[in-house]
């Protein structure tokens, strides 16, 4: 209910996930196969304003195997707000454009 709505993810189940993701070598391959730059858009909070889902240190990690990766940590969203509130829609809107070639 407004004004306080809540994801009902599992905290501990993301983390998990994202864990697994990040420590199984064939789970990284993929990104490691691509040869052209991506940029990784990264939000400074997590899920609920608490530690980010891709702290410092695993990023970190990801960008050493993965060397095409161009990270972009956008300060001040969360997870969620990242891409549904500015300023991080209007840098994520930005991203895509850029992307896309369009001005």
């Amino acid at each position: 209910e407004e004004p306080e709505l809540r994801s009902r993810v599992s905290l501990e189940a993301v983390r998990a996930d994202a864990t697994e993701q990040l420590t199984l070598p064939e789970m990284m391959s993929p990104g490691e196969q691509v040869t052209c730059p991506v940029t990784w858009i990264r939000a400074e909070r997590g899920l609920l304003n608490d530690r980010p889902l891709y702290p410092t240190e695993a990023a970190e990690a990801i960008l050493r195997r993965v060397r095409h990766l161009q990270d972009l940590l956008v300060r001040g969203v969360n997870h969620y707000t990242l891409v549904m509130k500015d300023p991080g829609a209007a840098i994520v809107a930005e991203q895509i454009r850029k992307a896309a070639g369009v001005p």
